[in-house]
């Protein structure tokens, strides 16, 4: 990172000697402009992809792992592992600790990172992966960056005009630079939050805990440590143990997830993003944040670093940006209510589906412990995205439904130029010259990153506020939209596609006193361990209608509670009215209750407010036995096979409950495969190439989300292996001219006492002599050149066994009874036959002297061999006759 001093900031800044400006690196070539290969390398992160398995597939990995495998060993294609180049595969949100089973119930469990050689292109490691039997999803891992804009000369014209003009701003702390923070209040008319009235209702309160997800935040700094979210059992606890049992050690203040420890490394953009959220105010130095309290120890929100990003020297900036859904979970199940993320995803447009994921669990989770009761100052949390810097309209994770997104504002109340905008929108805020902390002082930044925490800081002020039992998200967000200013006005090419101006005073002072009318009449019925609740949607006198119900329920009677502080052992489900009317039914799931057990209901209604109707009179309900599953084995379970086999059994399952089932097998072994096939349909595998011979037992198991399960065992044999045999044996061929074909049936002269199909392979000395071929189990031998050539034949049985034939081919002319060769000779002749023949042989020279004679063998494999090495040099003649039949030819001596 670069760092620019202008010297009239040396001039303005002279009392602030720790002041910051903070730039970002030289403009870089805009992505378009790039070849394809890099504009993919800066899209997305080489080497890595993450997929989403199917329950199926993450049991099997799970056992390998417990087993003392890696989880690479339980993929089904070992060829994929191989040619992927794969070195490593960890789940990417990591084992829970106390918090594993709702981890699990959300599906977090299924999702692995995958790490490969850089060499392998993400298309083809993609195409790879999705082959795997069990791989549901394969997305690859784009660069994640923080937002903040980069234009120097404007924050400095900027900062000279804040400075001069709101020095003298009234401010209600004694912060010595709170009057440099215009887009807190101003006196000027610029665009601000309107803060410092909302202080009169609440400065923050500590149980309300921001998560920044973002640079590890300063957690020393003079004007943030008072501030800081503590865990208190690891900050008490011994160091390198997991103390709270989260799955985390060390993680003190929050947890570095670029580095994977609890330590964390501070870093501008992540400290400038807390600072305005809750830097400490009224403690006589540096500046205020929005939610930081009053300078009393128990005042001000709390701030927990999640450290995602680190500074371009660090050792660990390989890893830089990658970790963003870990860390959202990570906020979730450490007390976090409030999810603040200044960052996102410069070239996507649709949010990655662990993001996603990850995102659904903060919001339905947060403030909400591992036995369901909620402990934070809301039942579940609200996610907050900057929209972004690119100028462009879509900009994901911003653009998810589920979260508020926000944009950047400039002073006069108009787009921020860079700011990205859509009817995804949600809040907006100030975003240029914005004042607040950095590492070791303070410092300027600007870009929807520093709009981003004035919006996350209003929330933890309302909350602070309004918190208590059942108090919800959808509440809050609410109180934050409809509270705030409609801009449109100012930016009428951007109508509706900016979010309004958040407004502090007006989320605090703002909303109804006036709760719903009550819920009358409740009815309801049981299925398995699910009550469903039925009533009539009650009216509300100022929005017309109840904007959502609280159910609450024990296992006692609920009369008489207080629904604003309720029994520990009372749980609360929220719901939302939707598009239901006054008047319209209502019908309500309780779910995953205990079974045969006898439960007291009651509910009431609550308006976005946060006002509470009366609780209804409670009903009772008792919940009917688990029962268990059921398997049909459509092709049975007991097997014989030959090893060269591979057989499939079919099973149905159900469950009389309707339950989510999950099928499971062990043991697991080698060349036994379980597939879900989903619709409550599974298949079991065994290849009998990949398992000794034996028999085997293994027991299948379908088991419901609760633990009720039958079972099916399952019995195969496996014959012993027997190698490939030879019938008979290949007779050499003869062929008697160029382009003549001889072919025979290879099954007649090898056999296999398993009947199996045999694969047959071929080598061929001399293919320029003749051509060999098998077709449909018949070889073809074609003759293309004079000459002599060993053929081989290997049978191969299914476990790799073979059997094998050697033969001979001759191609020659016929039209010659005896071919004499070579010639001319130095040391020997052979003499061939087209038949066997026995022969008599005799040479003499030129001048007619007998220099050989004898009675030879002669065929067509097995030539006679005649030594001619003691013959002087000179012209002799062969005479060779056999049948009553006469030859002569002539050789050369050499």
């Amino acid at each position: 990172m670069k760092y620019y001093y202008l010297p009239l900031l040396a001039i303005l800044l002279f009392s602030c000697t720790n002041d910051v400006l903070l730039q970002s690196e030289e403009v870089e070539p805009a992505l378009a402009d790039l070849p394809e290969q890099q504009q993919q390398s800066k899209m997305y992160t080489q080497g890595h992809v993450r997929i989403l398995l199917t329950e199926g597939l993450s049991d099997k990995v799970e056992t390998a792992v417990r087993s003392g495998k890696r989880q690479l060993d339980a993929l089904p294609s070992k060829e994929v592992v191989t040619k992927t180049k794969i070195r490593s595969m960890k789940r990417t949100f990591p084992e829970a600790g106390r918090f594993e089973a709702r981890t699990r119930k959300a599906g977090l469990h299924l999702w692995y990172d995958v790490e490969f050689d850089t060499e392998v292109p993400l298309g083809e490691a993609r195409q790879n992966l999705s082959g795997i039997q069990g791989v549901k999803k394969v997305e690859y891992r784009p660069v994640a960056t923080w937002f903040r804009d980069d234009n120097t000369t404007e924050i400095a014209n900027e900062i000279t005009n804040n400075i001069t003009k709101s020095a003298t701003a009234a401010v209600p702390f004694n912060d010595p630079r709170l009057p440099e923070q215009w887009h807190y209040q101003n006196e000027d008319g610029y665009s601000s939050i309107n803060l410092f009235g909302a202080w009169e209702y609440t400065t923050g309160s500590p149980d309300v805990v921001v998560a920044v997800i973002d640079g590890g935040i300063d957690y020393e700094h003079e004007d943030l440590a008072a501030n800081m979210w503590i865990n208190e059992a690891e900050k008490n606890g011994t160091s390198g143990l997991d103390d709270d049992r989260n799955g985390f050690k060390d993680d003190i203040h929050g947890y570095n997830f670029v580095s994977d420890v609890g330590k964390l490394v501070p870093h501008n953009h992540g400290t400038h993003v807390a600072g305005t959220v809750a830097a400490v105010n009224n403690n006589g130095k540096g500046v205020a944040g929005v939610a930081g309290g009053n300078g009393q120890s128990n005042s001000g929100v709390r701030l927990m670093s999640c450290q995602i990003f680190v500074a371009e020297d660090d050792p660990y900036v390989g890893n830089t940006g990658s970790k963003g859904a870990q860390a959202i979970k990570y906020a979730a199940d450490n007390g976090a209510v409030i999810c603040q993320n200044s960052w996102g995803y410069e070239t996507l447009t649709v949010i990655p589906g662990s993001d996603k994921a990850a995102i659904d669990y903060f919001i339905e989770y947060a403030g909400i412990d591992e036995n369901g009761r909620q402990t934070g100052a809301m039942r579940g949390g609200i996610v907050i995205f900057a929209a972004g810097n690119e100028n462009r309209a879509e900009a994901p994770p911003a653009n998810y439904e589920k979260v508020v997104a926000v944009s950047a504002l400039a002073r006069d109340f108009r787009k921020a130029s860079y700011s990205n905008y859509g009817e995804w929108v949600d809040l907006a805020a100030p975003g240029n010259s914005i004042l607040s902390t950095v590492v070791g002082g303070y410092g300027y930044n600007q870009g929807t990153s520093m709009a981003c925490p004035h919006v996350s800081g209003v929330a933890a002020l309302v909350l602070s506020q309004f918190k208590r039992s059942g108090y919800n998200a959808d509440m809050l967000r609410a109180r934050l939209e409809n509270s705030a200013v409609n801009i449109d006005d100012y930016n009428s090419s951007y109508r509706g596609k900016l979010g309004k101006l958040v407004d502090a005073v007006a989320a605090l002072a703002s909303g109804s006193t006036t709760p719903p009318s009550g819920v009358g009449k409740v009815t309801g019925d049981v299925y398995s361990n699910t009550v469903t609740l039925r009533w009539t949607v009650p009216s509300d006198p100022d929005d017309g209608k109840a904007s959502g119900f609280n159910v609450y329920y024990r296992k006692a009677p609920i009369t008489g509670i207080n629904v604003n502080n309720p029994p520990e052992d009372v749980m609360i489900s929220s719901f939302s009215t939707g598009n239901l009317n006054a008047g319209d039914t209502y019908e309500a799931e309780i779910e995953d209750l205990e079974f045969s057990t006898q439960y007291y209901l009651a509910v009431n209604a609550f308006d976005f407010s946060g006002n509470f109707s009366p609780l209804s009179a409670q009903v009772t309900q008792t919940t009917q036995a688990n029962n268990t599953p059921l398997i049909i084995a459509e092709d049975g379970v007991d097997v014989t096979m030959q090893q060269h086999q591979t057989v499939a059994l079919r099973f149905s399952g159900s469950d009389p409950d309707g339950h989510e089932l999950n099928w499971s097998l062990e043991p697991a072994n080698d060349g036994v495969e379980l597939v879900d096939l989903g619709s409550g349909k599974a298949q079991v595998t065994i290849t009998g190439t990949k398992v000794e011979a034996g028999a085997y037992t293994m027991v299948l198991t379908l088991a419901d989300k609760y633990g009720a399960a039958t079972t099916e065992t399952i019995s195969y044999k496996i014959f012993p292996n027997h190698d490939p045999e030879i019938v008979s044996e290949i007779e050499n061929l003869h062929l008697g001219a160029i382009g003549q074909q001889k072919s025979f049936a290879i099954a007649d002269y090898f056999t296999d006492q398993d009947n199996e199909i045999l694969r047959y392979s071929f080598t061929n000395t001399a293919p320029g002599v003749v051509n060999v071929n098998e077709n449909n189990g018949t070889l073809y031998v074609v003759s293309m050149a004079y000459g002599l050539s060993q053929v081989t034949i290997t049978a191969t049985d299914a476990m790799g066994k073979s059997a094998v034939q050697e033969f001979s081919v001759l191609v020659r002319d016929d039209n010659q009874i005896v071919d004499v060769y070579p010639n001319p000779a130095k040391d020997f002749i052979w003499l061939r036959t087209g038949e066997a023949q026995r022969a008599q042989v005799t040479i003499n020279s030129n001048s007619g002297a007998k220099v050989f004679e004898a009675e030879m063998d002669i065929s067509p494999f097995e030539p006679a061999k005649i030594d001619v090495s003691a013959f002087s040099g000179g012209v002799y003649n062969v005479h060779i006759k056999y049948d009553e039949k006469e030859i002569k030819k002539q050789i050369i001596k050499l």
